[in-house]
């Protein structure tokens, strides 16, 4: 499979440029795009989240448990990142970006191209923000930080072995992080 090539959104011109701008902001301005992201900044999800899985791996005694809040300055930094957002800093596949560009509105084709591209660029930000360095403060899981939290495993007893998830922000259904070209933080984007 060939590596895509990607560029930033700010190539789109005329109405298909406004359209996803509009359609990304209006995704990012809502509350749970903001406690998302800042979760991602944080570098773990909250407790509450962590456990809202369809196949959960967690323990009662898993150190997530202690991690009920935000640690802080995530929430900050996620707004401060929204407020800053500019286009040019996403960049989605070519490929895709072109099957939008040469779709006309108001098809059906336009928007579900539309669609699309804005679930792509929502999730190149939830890379990018992965790819940073986290706002986790191991007091918030037991003095655990993001990377013996994520690798916590319960104590072995007659019970059988379950091995941790590579992230903590799982979608059971995306896993196989070596099949996907940013690894782990496509994980967490999804």
């Amino acid at each position: 499979m060939a590596i895509p090539e990607y560029v930033p959104l700010d190539q789109l011109e005329g109405v298909h440029f406004e359209l996803l701008s509009r359609a990304v902001r209006n995704v990012l301005d809502t509350g749970i795009a903001l406690i998302t992201y800042a979760q991602i900044i944080d570098g773990l999800p909250v407790t509450e989240v962590a456990w809202d899985q369809y196949s959960s791996k967690y323990d009662p005694s898993h150190p997530i448990n202690s991690h009920k809040e935000l640690c802080p300055g995530a929430l900050e930094k996620a707004k401060v990142f929204r407020t800053n957002f500019a286009m040019a800093d996403v960049k989605i596949d070519l490929e895709k970006l072109n099957r939008y560009q040469e779709t006309k509105p108001p098809s059906r084709s336009f928007y579900l191209r539309l669609i699309e591209v804005t679930v792509c660029a929502l999730h190149q930000i939830g890379v990018r923000l992965s790819q940073q360095e986290n706002f986790h403060d191991p007091a918030a899981t037991a003095g655990h930080d993001v990377e013996s939290t994520t690798n916590w495993e319960r104590l072995l007893d007659h019970l059988c072995r379950v091995t941790p998830w590579p992230t903590m922000f799982i979608a059971t259904q995306f896993t196989a992080h070596n099949r996907y070209p940013n690894g782990i933080d496509d994980i967490v984007g999804y």
